[in-house]
């Protein structure tokens, strides 16, 4: 009897997400009487999520024959699956490796099931370290096939997660870095089991490490953060993913806890027997220890990481010039850059190697690490990576004697740092602006920007950089004499620049990858919008595939609700097209000032929506209808602006494409990838799915919200949240759409249902419903008080809740 309460505690703990409490009763059951399979699966959970690998790996041995005694031959696979799993986390392959081969042997003795998915998966692990990705990406593919068959979520999450990893490896960034967003969106919405949470979040964070992207890294760190202070006893976090989140915690300016995250991770790592990630835990303990001054413990650091196998480069090399060591650590770093290939993996020591050689006095070589940081920065398009590009280069030019120019560069550093809140990074610029005004004769500016760095440095910790403030202080009429050279050619675009016929007139405004400018089209004499793709985007395959994408979707339209496309071209080097002009406002500059009157946001929708159904009959899905992206020339005069993430559908609903234009189709995108704005997504593009009309379609019905309430019907702390409201969540009763006549009510309902089939089919017949309404706004006031009458203040919404849904809090 006591057993049988003992085992039930257990597996009401292990309901509860307690895995400290699940595991201390199920292990207590398991003392009085052995346990079944099924509940040495919950104790092995358990044990792994609460740090106990060694007790983690021997309960799923033993789950595994316990179900191989029953004849259940699958689960017994999937128990040694798991198993392995684990040991691969902890970089154990040898033996990972014979529980896969035994796994392999037990289901060759089943039929088709999800564990020969998973079985897939395990395999391709290897395969795409060893530098195989092309291989491995469809071993991952299929697997995912065998997943969703079987309406596995582990599986298919396993599977998606070895195929972003494939496609950042292939180069393909955006592609990887989305399927894993799509991923971390499930893992957030508990569609998979608690063990791969933090699995799929480590290799999150190190894809993350991989490509510089600190955004989206800090947002998963504090989504999962969130996650596990909901759990009792979970130790998420793992194998080489301490040290990524110490290197987050760094960047972000929390050295303390940086510290001791390097600190836990140097101990947990070196536990027998012993994992392949802790020379990177120790190489992180070194750069702490020399940013803050502490040269005996970072030198001592170094050589453990050395000894380990981590290089200790470039940190060592850094060490030495902190030093004043200056020679040998500029023989250090060519050494380092000579042995490092070019590309991605380089650009992890072109900082330092910029920044050492300017200070041995080879501008030179500085120059061309700076130029090579810059073009792996246009590439990878990464906030942080641009940063740096931008700081390289802008101390260089500080070098050359550009001072001007490296001010104008150093800005734009400032940005990218100030935006990702990386306040070591900003420090820094702050001292080379400070030294550009010094240069300058502006005293006064200089002195300002040096005090903002002493500041940032004294509450960082960072001793050597404010002992070098501090110096220059001291000396504030030293500069740095090098003679001028000629500024390079080019440069950006300004009032009278052309563009084969189109002189420029003025900046409109800048977005994601490219720059609008009002310009004249001096043969027809007609004011035109020129829209450039940016330095920055031009050598990357990707953005200049959705810039022509763009102007192919626009040249097949024509409707007086999507602004034409006039003209394309390219001159040195840029790319451009040419649109009509519209004078107006965007209609989230008209949100600004408040909701929009019910009338008025029936017109409009009704517009989009007219001009949506034009662009699905020629086959595209607009995919990014959103305040911004729809141009109001008059008051209710609508236009949609920016097909960059337009779709051709062939197979839509009404569409009607030759041949041809299908086989032209080659932007598409892959499915499972997610493409739109946060906030104005339909589920299945949350989700990765092939999208059609109904998802734009849900997107306007987003908008149409918005301008009745001033916000948006999904909202949450975060961009995680918000997607999670999409995916799972119906809106909450709102007053402002409280006394709003029926046919609103249904307009809304219908168009924002999470199924698509429950959706207006086309929207066409959306802009048929809006129309209706928009021709009868004498009678909207009157209506909305019968409303108000009938139904009573806000009770028209409970048709949102079904009976199993629920409402997203008002925020």
């Amino acid at each position: 009897m006591i057993t049988g309460e003992t085992l039930d505690r257990g597996r009401e703990a292990f309901d509860r997400l307690h895995w400290s409490d699940a595991y201390a009763e199920l292990s207590a059951a398991d003392s009085e009487s052995p346990l079944a399979p099924e509940d040495l699966e919950r104790m092995a959970t358990s044990a792994y999520l609460t740090g106990r690998d060694t007790d983690s790996t021997d309960l799923w041995g033993r789950a595994h024959q316990e179900f191989l005694a029953r004849g259940e031959s699958a689960r017994a696979a999937r128990s040694a699956l798991w198993l392995a799993f684990g040991m691969i986390a902890r970089g154990q392959m040898a033996p990972a490796g014979g529980w896969i081969a035994r796994a392999s042997r037990v289901l060759d003795q089943t039929g088709d099931c999800g564990e020969k998915g998973m079985l897939l998966a395990l395999n391709a692990i290897p395969t795409m370290f060893g530098g195989d990705p092309d291989t491995a990406v469809a071993a991952f593919e299929r697997a995912a096939e065998i997943g969703e068959r079987f309406g596995d979520r582990d599986v298919v999450t396993l599977a998606r997660m070895g195929q972003g990893d494939c496609r950042i490896r292939l180069g393909q960034t955006s592609v990887g870095m989305r399927l894993f967003d799509e991923i971390m969106v499930g893992v957030m919405a508990g569609e998979v089991s608690p063990l791969l949470t933090g699995l799929v979040y480590c290799a999150v964070i190190s894809a993350c490490n991989a490509t510089f992207d600190l955004r989206r890294a800090q947002e998963w760190t504090t989504a999962l953060t969130r996650w596990c202070e909901s759990q009792s006893g979970l130790v998420a976090y793992r194998g080489v993913c301490l040290v990524h989140r110490a290197e987050i915690l760094q960047l972000r300016g929390a050295w303390p806890s940086a510290v001791d995250e390097a600190q836990q991770a140097c101990e947990r790592l070196s536990q027998p027997p012993g994992h392949a990630s802790v020379g990177s835990a120790q190489y992180m303990r070194g750069e702490l220890h020399r940013l803050r001054g502490e040269f005996a413990e970072a030198e001592e650091a170094y050589r453990q990481a050395s000894r380990s196998g981590r290089k200790p480069d470039p940190g060592l090399a850094q060490l030495r010039q902190a030093q004043g060591q200056i020679e040998i650590a500029a023989a250090a770093i060519r050494r380092v850059f000579e042995e490092t290939p070019e590309g991605r993996v380089r650009s992890r020591i072109l900082p330092a190697y910029v920044d050492i050689l300017i200070a041995a006095g080879d501008v030179a070589a500085a120059r061309k690490g700076a130029d090579e940081l810059a073009g792996i920065a246009a590439a990878l398009d990464a906030p942080l990576m641009r940063g740096l590009a931008a700081e390289a280069s802008g101390a260089v030019l500080l070098a050359e004697g550009e001072t001007r120019a490296a001010l104008g560069v150093l800005e734009e550093a400032a940005t990218e740092f100030r935006d990702l809140e990386v306040p070591y990074e900003a420090a820094r610029v702050h001292v080379l602006v400070g030294l550009a005004c010094r240069q300058l004769g502006d005293e006064e500016t200089a002195g300002m920007e040096l005090e903002a760095a002493r500041e940032t440095f004294r509450e960082l910790g960072a001793a050597p950089d404010l002992l070098r403030v501090e110096q220059l202080f001291a000396a504030p009429t030293s500069t740095t004499s090098h003679p001028p050279i000629a500024r390079k050619q080019g440069g950006p675009l300004g009032p009278g620049s052309r563009l084969g016929p189109y002189e420029i007139v003025a900046s409109v405004g800048a977005g994601g990858m490219g720059e609008v400018f009002r310009a004249l089209d001096t043969r027809l004499q007609r004011e035109v919008a020129v829209k450039i793709l940016t330095a920055a985007h031009a050598g990357d395959p990707d953005s200049v595939r959705r810039f022509e994408k763009e102007a192919r979707a626009v040249a097949a339209l024509s409707h007086p609700n999507v602004v034409p496309l006039f003209d394309v071209g390219e001159q040195d080097g840029v790319r451009y097209a040419v649109s009509e002009y519209v004078a107006g406002e965007t209609l989230r500059a008209r949100l600004k000032r408040g909701p929009i009157p019910p009338t008025e946001s029936a017109e409009i929708a009704a517009q989009i929506a007219e001009g949506l159904s034009a662009a699905h009959q020629k086959g595209f899905v607009h995919r990014d209808i959103k305040p911004e992206n729809v141009v109001l020339a008059q008051a209710t005069f609508a236009r949609i602006l920016d097909f960059g993430l337009a779709k051709r559908n062939a197979g839509m609903v009404g569409a009607s494409v030759s041949e041809e234009e299908a086989t032209q189709s080659a932007f598409l995108t892959e499915p499972g990838i997610i493409a739109g704005t946060v906030g104005y997504m339909s589920p299945e593009q949350v989700r990765g799915e092939p999208v059609d009309g109904r998802s734009d379609i849900f997107s306007l019905g987003v908008v149409l919200w918005e301008m009745l309430t001033g916000h948006r019907p999904f909202r949450g702390d975060s961009p995680v949240e918000t997607l999670s409201a999409i995916l799972r969540e119906e809106p909450a009763a709102d007053p402002a759409l409280a006394d709003l006549p029926l046919e609103f009510e249904r307009i809304l309902r219908r168009s924002l249902q999470k199924r698509r089939e429950d959706r207006y089919e086309s929207a066409a017949d959306l802009a048929i419903d809006l129309r209706r309404l928009a021709a009868d706004g004498a009678g909207l006031t009157k209506r909305r008080a019968e409303s108000r009458r009938r139904q009573g203040l806000g009770s028209t919404l409970r048709t949102w809740l079904r009976p199993s849904g629920r409402s997203r809090r008002s925020s």
